[in-house]
């Protein structure tokens, strides 16, 4: 049996699916985020996390903060679980379901620390236009969600879907400041978690854009 296939059963027979997710039932009769997490602590979130192979690091890297996954594949979903469980971590939680219908309806303004969208679907063909994370709905709801002070970090392989961010995000000046200089896209940002997706794609030969944002202290109304 290969590594692959062994992993592959693990995780279809993983047996505590369900003990990260967040029951946005009872969240949304009022529930805290500091209930959730049964602790107050800073709160990143990830939009789109996968099998969760950033999430579980940064978050391992960082026990003193909180961090949210939402992803809308429940058998990438499971993967994360697994892993989740498999590292005793207790600082991660996971929502299933469309991170751009789920954020304006459990999020108010100012309260995420930092938000997170790693390699999205490009979706290049014009009629899976309204499937793009990276786009106004979202990157609207990064800057309206995160605290003063904030950070908000894109990354992408395209080179043409990096472009379309970078335009978006511009457009938020003053409330938002480029990190890495007015309309710059960096090759890459220290410290941050390099994952087998950002390894595959620089051995293709691929460019990997990194946009990297913070919210003013005071962000003009």
């Amino acid at each position: 049996m290969s590594k692959r296939t062994r992993i592959s059963s693990q995780v279809k027979n993983f047996e505590h699916t369900g003990i990260y997710h967040v029951d946005l039932g009872s969240f949304l009769d009022g529930q805290l985020w500091e209930e959730v997490f049964k602790r107050v602590a800073p709160l990143d979130i990830e939009v789109g996390f996968g099998k969760g192979e950033f999430l579980i690091e940064i978050a391992a890297e960082n026990p003193d903060r909180n961090y949210l996954g939402f992803e809308i594949d429940r058998i990438r979903m499971k993967w994360a679980e697994l892993k989740a469980y498999r590292d005793g971590l207790t600082n991660v939680r996971f929502v299933a379901g469309d991170a751009l219908r789920l954020l304006p309806e459990i999020f108010k303004d100012g309260e995420v620390d930092r938000a997170y969208l790693n390699f999205p679907d490009p979706w290049p063909k014009t009629k899976h236009a309204k499937k793009r994370m990276i786009g106004e709905p979202l990157l609207n709801e990064f800057v309206r969600i995160v605290k003063p002070d904030g950070d908000i970090y894109v990354v992408t392989d395209v080179d043409d879907y990096a472009k379309v961010g970078l335009k978006i995000l511009e457009s938020f000046k003053p409330v938002i400041t480029n990190m890495e200089g007015e309309g710059v896209i960096a090759s890459s940002l220290e410290g941050y978690p390099v994952t087998v997706h950002e390894m595959k794609f620089r051995k293709e030969g691929r460019s990997i854009n990194f946009m990297h944002y913070r919210k003013a202290k005071c962000p003009p109304p």
